[in-house]
């Protein structure tokens, strides 16, 4: 093969009409390859443009996802205060709360039959060994500058209805659905602890609240 390219590269130059050929070759073959090289080039390049842009893509699609996950987040939590919402609504509205066991007087307040429900149904009991800790979560924000927010505390303090203490009022209500012809729900149980806890907590921290309005 060396032999053939030698020869055939002396054939050529032992004519000078054959250099301008030669020289025009060199330059046709030089300009296809450099052509070719690019080609190629802008090719890799475009590759890596669209690699790039996937890149880009899947960063875009996890930040949404991302977006996505806190906004169900924030729908969780609007659904959960909607739920509560309602409930509130349908004890004003529709007397859900047991009218015989809780007062709707200002403020509210538990009935002898509430006082008496509290003590069957093992309320009393599961408030009593929840007490320090409510207390302490409620005095955690003190002094209020009003009553409401006060007992809005005192009324939300139990903010998981799946607490082991609260297991015997369950069984009492699972066992008495429906107390002087009323159904109580767990919500109502959490709802008179949350009204015992206002009252101990009146008693022994008279200063709670820092309203001109002092109740008497």
């Amino acid at each position: 093969m060396k032999a053939i390219l030698i020869s055939l590269v002396e054939s050529i130059f032992a004519n000078p009409a054959n250099y301008g050929i030669f020289l025009l070759c060199c330059i046709v073959l030089t300009a296809i390859v450099t052509i070719k090289i690019k080609g190629f080039l802008n090719k890799c390049k475009n590759s890596n443009k669209k690699f790039g842009n996937i890149d880009k893509s899947f960063v875009n699609v996890n930040e949404k996802m991302d977006s996505f996950g806190g906004k169900l987040d924030a729908i969780g939590a609007s659904l959960m205060n909607l739920c509560t919402a309602l409930h509130e609504k349908k004890v004003v509205v529709k007397n859900y709360t047991p009218q015989a066991l809780i007062q709707s007087s200002s403020p509210i307040n538990l009935t002898e039959n509430g006082i008496k429900f509290v003590e069957k149904s093992g309320a009393k009991t599961a408030y009593l060994s929840m007490k320090q800790e409510l207390t302490d979560k409620v005095l955690s924000n003190a002094p209020y500058k009003n009553y409401l927010d006060f007992e809005q505390a005192c009324l939300r303090a139990i903010d998981n209805t799946q607490r082991e203490e609260l297991n015997e009022p369950k069984n009492y209500i699972y066992e008495n659905p429906v107390t002087n012809g009323i159904a109580v729900t767990i919500y109502d149980i959490v709802k008179m602890i949350g009204i015992m806890l206002r009252n101990d907590i009146l008693k022994e921290h008279k200063d709670i609240v820092t309203s001109s309005l002092k109740k008497k």
